[in-house]
């Protein structure tokens, strides 16, 4: 086994890559809340109760917005810190085999 140590990762890379995953987490939410939102407002429809999980289609389409840019800010000032302290402390060493 070949120990490597990560000093340094790209800012960019690596915050549209965190921006990404949690885009992708905010579609996966508001498809699961739509979902919920739809069979308790059908449930509810005989009772004149509106659902609490009613997003309309703004919310559809801001929350995933919204998770992405939360993503890549946070995964992009995570980077800055890790690369700053990472120069102090080294890094992270991981083993790889070939």
């Amino acid at each position: 086994m070949k120990k490597v140590k990560i000093k340094r990762f790209r800012i960019l890379s690596v915050a549209l890559m965190e921006g990404a995953l949690m885009g992708f987490l905010g579609v996966i939410i508001v498809l699961l809340v739509s979902i919920i939102g739809g069979i308790h407002g059908g449930l509810m429809a005989p009772v004149g109760s509106s659902s609490l999980f009613d997003f309309g289609i703004i919310g559809i389409i801001i929350l995933p917005i919204m998770f992405f840019l939360l993503g890549f800010l946070l995964g992009g000032c995570t980077t800055y810190f890790y690369n700053l302290i990472a120069g102090w402390i080294g890094g992270i060493e991981i083993e790889i085999t070939e």
